[in-house]
């Protein structure tokens, strides 16, 4: 359906109107300049008021009821309509139905093409229009239940994605709203399903393709701790600071080159990340523990409970930090924490002390 179709079929429809109530439905359709004006703006201009307007184009649109009875161009758009909502399950969200009908379009004229289209859809009263909330989309259903309906499996998915708290891939997340809605998903293609998934601003995905809460961090990260979280996760391994700014680019197609110190700066402040060595940070959900290297070794010594050759605690050290063995050796001359004994092994001062009591 190219715009000069809808233009002329709006053209001929509008001609069933008088002058003043064809007036009051080109604005407030914004069917002239593609801007929808608002009642009050409307009823300013004619001096009348907002109710005045609302009952004008109410009136109006009352009497288009019939208007593809004479119109057959009406009548043929108003079926592909309906063909194609059927196609979609029988509801598509409102921007995604407007792209395909107005594909067509110019630049220029998209905007009009939007409202040319949302006016004609408006002449069938067996189609329904769901105005955008905080938690859905607007769209456009072939009747109110099938809209209904899908909310209500939406709802129920949301719910079990909360308890769920893990982001799932986009397989697994079909699967998990055909348990939602019911026997509505029936020989449902999943084509159809994502779809009904678009209509949810409560669900989104990141960009590596997982699904989940639009509220998650690791769905719709904010700011640059959030993002380094997700890149390092990805990356499964510890990656210096340079790297993370690197990928947050990369991943995050930023705009603008993230500043490698200021990513330093954020993450040495958050728990969820561990220096592990020089600029090197890990998660805290890998098993990292915060401290420096001499608080390391102590919760090592503290951890195993009995005194450590400096290979054992060579050994456990590099899985908890990224260090010179120097590092590791030069650390262990602490007498305040450490002592050597006799045998070569060290231990904690406070567990001799212990001992010795």
């Amino acid at each position: 359906m190219t715009q000069d179709n809808t233009s002329k079929i709006v053209k001929e429809v509008l001609s069933f109107l008088n002058p003043r109530t064809r007036n009051v439905i080109e604005k407030r359709y914004g069917l002239r300049t593609g801007e929808p004006q608002t009642l009050e703006s409307i009823g300013k201009e004619y001096k009348i008021t907002r109710e005045r307007v609302r009952q004008i184009e109410a009136n109006g649109l009352k009497s288009l009821t019939g208007a593809k009875e004479r119109s057959k161009p009406l009548a043929d758009f108003l079926t592909e309509a309906k063909n194609y909502l059927t196609s979609f399950g029988g509801i598509r969200k409102e921007t995604a139905l407007l792209a395909d009908f107005a594909k067509a379009a110019g630049a220029g004229k998209k905007k009009i093409a939007d409202c040319e289209i949302n006016f004609l859809l408006a002449l069938d009263k067996d189609l329904a229009f769901a105005a955008e909330t905080n938690e859905f989309c607007a769209a456009w259903s072939s009747d109110r239940e099938i809209y209904s309906r899908v909310k209500q499996g939406l709802d129920s998915l949301v719910k079990n994605l909360e308890a769920k708290n893990e982001p799932l891939s986009f397989g697994r997340l079909v699967e998990e709203s055909r348990g939602c809605f019911g026997t509505l998903a029936k020989n449902r293609a999943d084509e159809i399903l994502a779809g009904w998934l678009e209509l949810s601003k409560l669900i989104a995905s990141n960009p590596y393709g997982e699904y989940g809460l639009s509220s998650w961090p690791e769905i719709r990260p904010q700011g640059v701790r959030d993002k380094a979280y997700l890149v390092i996760k990805k990356e499964k391994a510890p990656l210096h600071f340079i790297q993370i700014s690197r990928l947050i680019e990369k991943t995050f197609k930023t705009v603008r080159p993230v500043n490698h110190q200021t990513v330093h700066n954020e993450l040495i402040k958050d728990p969820r990340f561990v220096l592990v060595g020089r600029g090197t940070y890990a998660l805290a959900d890998w098993g990292f523990e915060p401290g420096t290297v001499k608080e390391i070794i102590a919760s090592i010594l503290k951890k195993y409970r009995k005194p450590m050759t400096k290979n054992e605690i060579l050994e456990a050290v590099s899985k908890q930090r990224q260090v010179k063995e120097l590092t590791v050796i030069f650390n262990l001359q602490n007498r305040k924490l450490f002592k050597r004994l006799a045998d070569g092994r060290y231990a904690l001062n406070e567990e001799l002390i212990i001992e010795e009591a």
